[in-house]
């Protein structure tokens, strides 16, 4: 078994996309080991590959019921420890060794960052986790993490509100790093940019665009999800526009098309196609209810202006400069805060 220089850890396809945009030579390094989901195809790279046990956390489950889970929390914790200790004795990984991977809220990640000597740590935006603001009580659950973690499942373990707060982290890629709302100290940050020489184009009146999402991931009532969207239809149709409707690839269609059938301004786009493939600059406006797919927006230079945010906090949870617009859903009303020019 030839040395390991650099270990990649892909979790999801997007992990792929943005580590193989940033790091192409490793991914065809004979010396690069990559760690990757069951999920994920890696057959046309020349390197190690290996496919990672699903462990399927859930600390939402631990914590509402610890004496039910916490055995079988502490049992996956130890099949980690067991999984990477192979890792360390089928490999022979480089007193210089590199590790490129996206999320350290991943228990499997954050063993390995304490298991393994890593000479580098890299650490690349996957989302908007890399830019929410931190709370009180984010740092009270964060250092009690530090604190019990060890006890109950010997190892220690981190609480990660915002992404790529470990301390052996060195560097951490960003697609915008004004966006963040602190930096830390001792990491090196970088800006770098999935779409390549974007230029500003001339913006096509008459259709606005909605990414829609599962109702399930914030217990919002799915009525009130049809409304929100008849609402806007609505209001667009007495200008004129349309709305298009790109559904979350886990949304329930087939709902949202009954809920919305009637509408003859609103068009509902496949589910499953990839929202960072549209073309941004056919749209006058784009909706969103707090997704990563703002940084895409940004990234291709879509005017900031027309970008509107709706969550459920009643400030957004991360930083938002005076050109992004950001609403509380509960609270949004679109004829008081849309106007068209008539």
């Amino acid at each position: 078994m030839g040395r390991i220089d650099t270990i990649i850890i892909l979790l999801t396809p997007f992990h792929k996309k943005v580590l193989w945009h940033l790091f192409p030579d490793a991914f065809n390094n004979e010396n690069t080991l990559i760690l990757h989901a069951g999920i994920i195809s890696v057959n046309e790279y020349k390197c190690h590959k290996q496919e990672l046990i699903a462990y399927n956390f859930s600390r939402k489950k631990i914590f509402k019921s610890p004496i039910q889970y916490l055995k079988p929390f502490r049992k996956k914790v130890n099949s980690i420890k067991e999984e990477i200790k192979l890792l360390d004795g089928t490999y022979d990984f480089s007193n210089k060794l590199r590790l490129y991977f996206c999320s350290d809220k991943d228990i499997f990640s954050q063993i390995l960052l304490q298991k393994l000597n890593f000479n580098t740590i890299l650490a690349v935006d996957e989302g908007l986790a890399f830019y929410v603001r931190l709370s009180l009580k984010d740092h009270v659950i964060a250092i009690l993490y530090r604190i019990l973690t060890p006890i109950l499942f010997g190892q220690r373990l981190y609480y990660i509100k915002r992404a790529a707060m470990m301390p052996q982290i060195d560097i951490v890629y960003l697609r915008k790093i004004d966006l963040l709302p602190r930096q830390k100290k001792g990491i090196v940050y970088k800006e770098f940019h999935l779409k390549s020489a974007q230029k500003i184009r001339e913006i096509k009146p008459g259709e606005v665009l909605f990414f829609s999402f599962p109702e399930q991931y914030f217990l919002f009532d799915p009525k009130k999800k049809i409304l929100l969207q008849r609402n806007i239809a609505d209001y667009l149709e007495k200008h004129g526009k349309k709305l298009v409707i790109k559904p979350h690839p886990s949304e329930n269609v087939t709902f949202l098309l009954n809920g919305l059938a009637d509408k003859e301004n609103v068009v509902i786009l496949e589910g499953n196609q990839l929202g960072e493939e549209l073309d941004y600059f056919k749209y006058e406006l784009i909706f969103n209810i707090f997704s990563s797919i703002i940084l895409d927006v940004i990234d291709s230079l879509y005017p900031k202006e027309r970008l509107i945010t709706l969550g459920f906090p009643k400030l957004p949870p991360m930083k938002f400069d005076g050109s992004l617009k950001y609403f509380n859903i509960h609270q949004f009303k679109i004829e008081e805060h849309i106007e068209f020019e008539t």
